[in-house]
């Protein structure tokens, strides 16, 4: 393949010409490499209605996506997907499709659709079909969010296991990453990110190749015991439950770790998918999702804490202040980049079960404030702070991010008036079952977790409209 990007685009000895060939060139490039033929396709975050399109190399994941919304306890996720096989599942073949896009149309013009995800296929290079979609979709909401999903190559059994993870990490990282990054600059105020579920296949192949893969004997075969069903590259059994999990990560955001579904495998197939989700680009994800529905594990802790609270009537009124001091080591770098791309979240848990009064989990309260380049300002080579004279995050007034190579880290996070979120109707005075009260501070971009973990003994005022506890 040869390019111009200002002129016309080589391909196989074929001329294709092309508005956007800049953006076109991407999807090519892709394309050639997963020329799909013709197939016989943390409070969890409240639940979105989403909308799946695509063939048979995407669906069997799609239609999951309910029941792993539910066992992770997810409310409020609903979805329609829509299919069609082979290259007839790609953006594009399912635009031309009268039937299919009438049927895809529907779902859209209710206007209420938040998720909108898409695969690829190598029939269709071109972005005609992504750019149509994306712009009908947004026509009827423009809040809605793009999931671009990349699927493992095909013909799996004609490379060699080293070979067959080398071509689909080089074709993720380049050229499906320029695509997405093409998409974001056609449309800048739109959230579209990665879903690298292809890479599930490539994983399980690594583990097959080096014997560690109990129950599975062989690349291609019965999809009880391999990981394709068949010389394209349909999935096994095991292939779909690892890759259904990937697809639980990206667009809920839920720890693979503490998940409390495990698909029945000797392999440990939660932590593979967790392990790719680590490793994952984070800057091709999908936003942070803020807090989950319980706590995160191995956040780093303080030798001394203090929360103030105040709910008061009059929200006006309303305060927090939490101060985390004398924290374990942290360098500025784990602080991730505030000014740039780094999302802060302060979550606020009560107690460890889902029947804390007045809540339908043990999250409580959550303030989240996005990257700010004007708010945000470093700390020398320590760490960062912000302030917000506006309270326009959650009432978020100030935070002191400062590091240490000792125990001495610090953070503060300060917000008041009407824009704070206020806590659940008749949660205070706190009642005995509502501890460990738990406080935790993360970030989007490098995962590092801060928290105190408020006992009973820590209180100092449990009223009706303020809280203060001290630990040290």
């Amino acid at each position: 393949m040869r390019f111009d990007l200002t002129g016309d685009i080589m391909l196989n000895g074929k001329i294709l010409t092309a508005s956007r060939s800049s953006l076109v060139v991407t999807l090519i490039t892709v394309t050639a490499l997963l020329g799909i033929a013709t197939s016989k396709a943390f409070a969890q975050p409240d639940g979105v209605k989403a909308l799946f399109i695509g063939h048979s190399f995407f669906r069997p994941f799609a239609q999951e996506m309910p029941f792993h919304a539910t066992q992770a306890g997810i409310v409020g996720h609903t979805q329609n997907v829509v299919f069609r096989g082979g290259a007839n599942g790609a953006p594009e073949a399912l635009w031309n499709d009268p039937v299919a896009r009438a049927e895809i149309q529907g779902y859209l013009d209710a206007g209420d659709v938040e998720l909108f995800g898409m695969t690829i296929h190598g029939d269709y290079p071109g972005l005609t079909g992504y750019i149509n979609w994306f712009d009908y979709a947004l026509a009827q909401n423009p809040d809605t969010r793009f999931m671009l999903a990349l699927p493992w190559l095909p013909q799996p059994a004609s490379y060699t296991a080293p070979a067959y993870a080398s071509a689909w990490h080089a074709t993720h990282a380049g050229p499906w990453h320029d695509f997405v990054d093409a998409m974001r600059a056609l449309y800048p105020n739109v959230e579209i990110f990665c879903n690298p579920y292809g890479q599930s296949a490539l994983e399980l192949r690594l583990l097959l190749d080096v014997g560690n893969l109990p129950g599975v004997t062989a690349v291609q075969g019965p999809a009880a015991t391999s990981i394709h069903t068949d010389t394209l590259g349909h999935a096994g059994d095991i292939l779909e439950a690892l890759g259904e999990l990937v697809w639980l990560n990206v667009i809920y955001g839920v720890d693979l770790l503490t998940y409390s579904y495990s698909p029945p495998w000797a392999t440990d197939l939660n932590a593979v998918a967790q392990t790719i989700m680590d490793a994952h680009n984070a800057e091709y994800g999908a936003p942070d999702p803020g807090c989950g529905a319980s706590p995160r594990v191995g956040c780093r802790t303080a030798a001394k804490s203090i929360l103030l609270y105040k709910d008061n009537a009059d929200d006006d009124k309303d305060r927090l202040v939490f101060k985390w001091i004398k924290g374990q080591a942290t360098s500025q770098a784990e602080f991730g980049v505030p000014a740039g791309t780094a999302q802060y979240d302060l979550c606020l848990y009560a107690g460890t079960s889902a029947a804390v009064a007045g809540t339908s989990a043990a999250l409580i309260a959550e303030l989240n404030v996005p990257p700010d380049a004007e708010k945000w300002d470093p700390i020398g080579t320590k760490g960062y702070k912000y302030k917000d004279k506006l309270l326009s995050q959650d009432g978020t007034q100030r935070i002191v991010l400062k590091g240490s190579d000792a125990e001495k880290a610090k953070i503060i996070w300060k917000g008041k008036g009407t824009a704070l979120p206020d806590l659940p109707t008749a949660i205070l005075p706190l009642a005995p079952n509502a501890f460990p009260l738990v406080v935790q501070i993360s970030n989007s971009e490098t995962q590092t977790c801060f928290e105190t973990s408020f006992q009973q003994a820590d209180l100092i005022k449990n009223l009706a409209d303020k809280l203060k506890l001290k630990q040290k």
